[in-house]
This record gives C-alpha cells, sequence and structure tokens, in this order.
C-alpha cells in the first residue's frame, strides 16, 4: 500500500473509531478504552475479508460499546464477515446474523439468533438467553414467540397492553 494512501486509510479508521484526537499520543499513554479501539482500528486497515473479535469491548463503558457495535455492524453491512466472541447475550442477538453454540469444546449449535435462543436445549449448554426473550415468553405464553430484541418486547408490551383496554 502506498505511504499516501495508508494515511488516508488511518485517517478514516482513526475518525471512525473516534481516535482521530489521539493518534499523536504515545501508546502508554492510552486508556484501556482506547487501546482497544487502536486494536481494532488495526485490525480493519487493511480491508480484511474477515476478522475475529474476542470480548471486543470488556474495557469499554457501555456507550463506548454501543459505539464500537454499531461500527461493527456497518463493516459487516459493509461486506465484511465479523467472527465475534462475547458472553452479552442481549448484545449477541442484536449483532449477529448466526450463532454458534460452543460447550465442552464442541460445537452444539450454529443456526440464527431466533433459532437459537427459542432452542429448548440452550440452557443445558450454558448459555441463557437475552432477557427480552424471557419476558417474552412470560408475557405472550398462548402465544410464545421468540423475542431477542428490545423493540419487539416493546410492540409485545403495547399490544398487550392495548387489547386491555
Amino acid at each position: 500500500v502506498a505511504p499516501e494512501e495508508m494515511i488516508e486509510r488511518v485517517n478514516s479508521i482513526a475518525k471512525k473509531m473516534r481516535i482521530d484526537h489521539i493518534l499523536d499520543k504515545h501508546p502508554l499513554t492510552l486508556s484501556g478504552g482506547q487501546v482497544q479501539r487502536v486494536a481494532l482500528g488495526s485490525s480493519i486497515i487493511m480491508n480484511p475479508e474477515i476478522i475475529v473479535l474476542d470480548e471486543c469491548t470488556s474495557q469499554l463503558d457501555p456507550l463506548g460499546s454501543e459505539e464500537i457495535f454499531d461500527i461493527i455492524k456497518e463493516l459487516n453491512s459493509n461486506g465484511l464477515t465479523v467472527i465475534l466472541v462475547d458472553h452479552d447475550m442481549e448484545r449477541v442477538a442484536r449483532t449477529a446474523d448466526r450463532i454458534m453454540v460452543l460447550d465442552g469444546g464442541k460445537i452444539r449449535m450454529i443456526d440464527t439468533p431466533e433459532n437459537v435462543f427459542g432452542n429448548e436445549s440452550l440452557p443445558s449448554f450454558h448459555v441463557g438467553v437475552p432477557d427480552f426473550t424471557a419476558i417474552g415468553k412470560q408475557l405472550d405464553e398462548e402465544n410464545p414467540r421468540v423475542i431477542i430484541r428490545e423493540e419487539d418486547a416493546i410492540d409485545l408490551v403495547r399490544k398487550m397492553v392495548s387489547n386491555e383496554n
């Protein structure tokens, strides 16, 4: 890659990662969250086809985590394959297109979030469901559907409230 193009890429990625203000800082002076943003930015600067992220927001505050996941979703929608390891099932549910469940070093499931979180055997693999899934099952026992996103849970509650009036 030509030096001019690399400088352009660095500046573009730094702006996207919201770290453009720290480009001239010494790496040892960066916070843990800034280091994570730099690491993610450096992993995408060469335009890979696939990236693997393991707990990539563990040192970020909730707002910083959401910003990073918005960036990850944008990169994914632009064609980048993202393999994400995370223990936050709400985040996994709203971010992933497909989920692989591992237990005891073995692949137990690979499917859509709806099918994985709707699978009754999921707890046997030591994986919980998102809070919205549990709430949805409790609220609508007569017509159970797998709710994995906040918006769907809100819609269900609104529907139930309007039916009671």
